[in-house]
């Protein structure tokens, strides 16, 4: 492997691009592919943030000079978002974010021996490179929030978004979240919360392919099995870097997910399931007959194993009326604590089954759905008598899996009374949770052996 792949330095780079329109010529060799930024330059293409005008042949907008994730034609658009959009408070927060992860990366650079990539912080002993790569971590993960959702969840808020070339949100700004999210995948693969962020974006940005590929690598119970390897110390950094990782590519979006899924360990993939359930449903928009209707029988069996896992993410949503915004069940949903919180990381961690993993899950996706109200239909449709839709699961997650939920909601709480000043992500994250659901991934192999 690439050295520059292992040690956190100035040269370092992720192994190798996951966004493939990055490529300008089809027959570029590998050895260049390596090379080729991980998102494509964005001015000859983003047009101005607020009216949606592209830049003349030859020129490209201006970026704002702060935040450098919004594009605008004129002064007049950069002060109306600036002061009518909400740009303000989000340029701010990315200002200071930015000159955070420069000084960061120049305290890491310098560090007498590098730090190993692959386990940026969980295997590292209490030493001061732990401190740096743990703020460090944390940096980067508030500026893929930011980015994403904050930016994502302004837009579809702001009235004067309506551009003559139908697009929406920042599209400019999901690249730059993805593109940081995926270095946070590689720098520490044995964390939850990044992992969690990228599917919506994807979405959002109309990669419905990259999103299967990535979602049906998470969900499948081998990654799980890598990553409570990589946690619990069963295996090293170094040799967790030789495994397939994102690897899937160009999979077939209709196949049925029974081929794959092993629905007794989705305990910590439930909000991923829901997403993939909401990207069958924008596929099967593509389709007519019979392949529409098989998307659709996947979706109702997503659906029922989302609802398995937290039944309180699919409240009755009552009829659909796009003109009205969100249902009014999601809005109480959406309302009980806003985007961009330590909420957000709490997405389908073991454990969940709340009202607090349903209302994150929301949070994150409801961008996804709002702008297209097929999907809505029939998610409402679905919601609207719940126990008549739901089917039965090929693999039933049973009582054994609901009990090691409830055991992981029983630990992360006395986890919370012993340590107060302990977050969401450290609970997550404890040895002693990763050493829980390691317990049940080896109960689920020896079941699986003794069939």
């Amino acid at each position: 492997m690439d050295p520059r792949c292992m040690y956190f330095t100035k040269d370092w780079r992720r192994p190798r691009p996951v966004i493939r329109d990055a490529m300008e010529e089809e027959d570029q060799s590998p050895d260049v592919v390596e090379q080729t930024p991980a998102w494509p330059s964005p001015e000859p293409t983003y047009g101005c943030l607020v009216c949606g005008k592209l830049p003349s042949p030859g020129s490209k907008h201006q970026k704002c000079a702060r935040c450098h994730c919004a594009t605008y034609c004129s002064r007049d658009c950069q002060l109306k978002d600036y002061n009518e959009g909400g740009h303000k408070a989000t340029c701010k927060v990315l200002k200071k974010l930015w000159d955070e992860k420069k000084s960061l990366e120049a305290e890491l650079y310098a560090l007498e021996s590098p730090v190993e990539v692959g386990n940026f912080f969980h295997e590292l002993p209490p030493t001061d490179a732990k401190t740096l790569t743990s703020k460090y971590y944390i940096c980067l993960l508030n500026i893929v929030q930011i980015l994403a959702r904050e930016e994502g969840w302004r837009m579809t808020k702001t009235d004067y978004y309506h551009r003559p070339d139908g697009s929406a949100g920042n599209p400019l700004a999901l690249r730059m979240a993805l593109d940081v999210g995926l270095d946070l995948l590689h720098l520490e693969r044995g964390d939850l919360r990044a992992r969690l962020l990228i599917p919506p974006i994807y979405m959002e940005l109309g990669m419905l392919q990259e999103a299967y590929d990535y979602l049906k690598f998470w969900i499948q119970p081998e990654a799980t099995e890598m990553i409570m390897d990589l946690v619990t110390m069963e295996i090293s950094a170094e040799e967790a870097m030789t495994k397939p990782f994102l690897d899937l590519q160009d999979e077939d979006m209709t196949e049925s997910p029974e081929t794959w899924i092993d629905f007794d360990m989705l305990y910590t993939s439930c909000g991923m399931v829901f997403e993939l359930a909401l990207l069958k449903l924008k596929v099967a928009q593509q389709y007519e007959g019979k392949i529409a209707d098989e998307l659709k029988r996947q979706v109702r069996l997503l659906l029922s194993a989302v609802h398995k896992l937290n039944p309180h993410l699919l409240p009755p949503l009552g009829k659909w009326d796009a003109s009205s915004g969100e249902p009014a069940a999601v809005q109480e949903l959406l309302m009980q604590q806003r985007p961009g919180s330590d909420l957000q990381c709490r997405m389908g961690n073991a454990g969940g089954r709340s009202l607090e993993e349903a209302v994150s899950i929301w949070q994150r996706d409801m961008v996804i759905c709002h702008g297209d109200e097929e999907v809505m239909k029939s998610l409402a449709s679905f919601c609207s008598n719940v126990d008549d839709n739901l089917v039965e699961l090929p693999n039933q997650i049973d009582d054994a899996d609901g009990k090691m939920r409830e055991e992981a909601e029983a630990l992360a709480a006395r986890l919370q009374r012993e340590q107060p000043t302990l977050s969401a992500d450290g609970i997550m994250m404890h040895p002693e949770m990763a050493a829980l659901m390691a317990k049940h991934l080896q109960q689920s192999r020896g079941a699986d052996n003794a069939e």
